[in-house]
């Protein structure tokens, strides 16, 4: 991860005649129905390898590594430090830090100019060559499941190890049907013994310049857009240089996490914000559920503060509700659905998305069943679903979706697409999960519960449509109102 900018240049980002004659060709057949039912991905993220604490994030996302290190040993890190360094020996796998990006994006930014270009793919033979190089450092034999595994994470990583604008026109162009993208970022710097090399303040000015160039139609297609949630961690609120309230002032280094929120929210494009309780931290009532943490006080203070300004402005939460990826040993039971009841009870009208909705199937989806049965702006989405590459799963869900469906039909109306790309890159055919989505829940739908399914429920959750389909004239409408200014506004936002 040394020589951050190295390799990176306009020749990287931008593309020459022959790539953005195929962007735009591309764009065209996406965009060749103008009747067709818009696309959501709810769910995705966009953040490069220099925008997290790598080794730890991806130890805990590779299936398996984590429960035996934490148990036994330190070889998931091992297995993590060998893949990158395999991949960063390659041309331009190096993700550019935070200073280069931006000065490169504001450069671009408010000018014409060609497409940002996806990452180019992996040069012929290069995987096996990968594969090779650090086989002989894995403290384990690679046989065929294994070769498998440690494929698909060379190639995620890979694909982070460049620049944040070439990361999103790749998500573009993954998924072509897709209209809108709300990737999110994360904050586990204070829960990690790793920090992301670059801070979130700077992250959250490279996602505003990508969501500018994007709604200038130069982001992998010209129908794509990309409008992120900003991560929120209650610790750096608690533990940060301030400690002030959601005040859009220009992030920097003191800003505090709830200063950070109110930029991107009400200057940056930024449509939501990003919860990731299990690092350590529950929703609300962190004293009696974390009596032993010294700070369980402040960090109820500080999610009360980021609840109210998010109730009052109609600012929508993604949070991590599934028992998966814990940042230790029984932090599932922070993560648990129920733990937002009383959240929801000072803030019924948050609006909020209980994300990997089914993972357990019949366990925590019954919480968060209650949660949306209850709450008018209660959603789920079923991101990194098992059913986009596992055909067994795919049946049991379906069968449980059609019961669940039957007892509470509201839910039809409350459940998102999402990829959780570049994330569910870790799992099998990841870019088959549009395809996926409809045809093992289309049987299940109708072509109009199809198109709520995967796209208009999310644009009811983000604040854009209203019970009826019809455009709404919210808070969220507005600011994107005001972000688009003198560009023209995508179909899903209202005149």
């Amino acid at each position: 991860m040394s020589h951050p900018g190295k390799g990176f240049s306009r020749r990287t980002l931008l593309a020459g005649t022959a790539g953005g004659l195929a962007a735009a060709a591309l764009g065209r057949r996406a965009g060749a129905g103008a009747a067709a039912p818009i696309g959501v991905d709810v769910h995705c993220h966009t953040f490069c390898s220099a925008d997290l604490p790598i080794v730890g994030f991806v130890a805990h996302q590779i299936p398996g590594l984590t429960e035996l290190s934490r148990l036994f040993t330190r070889w998931p890190e091992i297995v993590v430090r060998t893949l990158l360094g395999a991949v960063t020996t390659l041309p331009n796998a190096i993700a550019p830090s935070g200073d280069v990006e931006l000065t490169m994006l504001r450069g671009l930014t408010g000018r014409p100019g060609p497409p940002i270009i996806p990452v180019p793919p992996l040069p012929p033979g290069a995987l096996d060559g990968l594969l090779a190089s650090a086989a002989g450092h894995l403290p384990f034999s690679v046989g065929a499941e294994q070769r498998r595994v440690v494929t698909r994470a060379l190639e995620a990583l890979y694909v982070t190890a460049h620049g944040r604008a070439s990361i999103a026109a790749t998500l573009a162009q993954a998924f072509p049907t897709v209209s809108l993208f709300t990737p999110a970022l994360v904050d586990y710097d204070a829960w990690s013994d790793d920090r992301a090399p670059t801070p979130l303040w700077q992250q959250i000015l490279i996602q505003e310049q990508i969501a500018r160039l994007a709604a200038a139609g130069r982001v992998g297609r010209p129908d794509a857009r990309f409008h992120p949630f900003v991560a929120f961690d209650p610790r750096r609120q608690v533990e940060g240089h301030g400690g002030g309230p959601a005040r859009p002032v220009s992030p920097g280094p003191l800003s505090s996490a709830l200063e950070l929120v109110a930029y991107a929210v009400e200057s940056g494009g930024f449509l939501g914000v990003k919860l990731y309780p299990p690092v350590g931290f529950a929703p609300i009532d962190n004293l009696p559920l974390q009596p032993r943490l010294p700070i369980a006080t402040d960090l109820d203070r500080a999610l009360l503060a980021l609840y109210g300004y998010c109730a009052a402005g109609e600012v929508p939460i993604l949070t991590h509700a599934s028992a998966s990826n814990e940042y230790a040993l029984g932090l599932r039971f922070l993560v648990e659905p129920v733990r937002w009841a009383p959240v929801l009870e000072r803030f019924p009208s948050l609006r909020l998305n209980l994300g990997h909705f089914g993972g357990e199937l019949r366990n925590w989806t019954e919480g968060a069943v209650a949660l949306i049965d209850r709450y008018p702006n209660v959603y789920a989405d079923l991101s990194n679903s098992a059913l986009v590459y596992d055909d067994a799963y795919a049946a049991q869900l379906r069968t449980f979706l059609g019961e669940l469906w039957a007892r509470h039909p509201k839910i039809k109306r409350r459940l998102m697409y999402g990829s959780d790309w570049w994330l569910s890159m870790l799992d099998p055919a990841a870019g088959r999960a549009v395809e996926r989505f409809r045809s093992v829940l289309g049987g299940l739908l109708s072509p109009d519960e199809t198109a709520d399914l995967m796209g208009r429920n999310a644009l009811r959750f983000l604040g854009l449509l209203d019970d009826q389909n019809r455009p709404r004239a919210g808070a969220a409408s507005r600011r994107l109102h005001a972000f688009y200014a003198g560009a023209a506004r995508p179909a899903w936002l209202a005149a």
